[in-house]
């Protein structure tokens, strides 16, 4: 039985740590909300079409880090889940 046990609970640790996936996912909408956030700061009213292509410029920048900053992530995870199932 406690074979069973650990093997159990080792999977819920798994289940667990793979919806990190989604909160790395969340994390990477709420970066991209910011990013959104900070080209519309930096419009005014009637923005002219220079202004709409330097926010679309910054936007596209922020966005690109967030995406860099969540796949820097991913070696982490990918490294954690193999040594959970190796315990196994």
């Amino acid at each position: 039985m406690r074979d069973f046990q650990v093997i159990y609970l080792s999977f819920l640790w798994i289940v667990d740590y793979l919806s990190s996936g989604k909160t790395l996912q969340e994390r990477f909408q709420r970066c991209a909300v910011r990013c959104q956030a900070l080209a519309r700061d930096g419009l005014g009213y009637d923005a002219k079409l220079a202004d709409q292509e330097r926010a679309q410029a910054k936007f596209n920048g922020c966005l690109d880090e967030c995406g860099k900053e969540c796949l820097s992530r991913i070696p982490k995870l990918k490294q954690d889940i193999v040594a959970q199932i190796q315990r196994l």
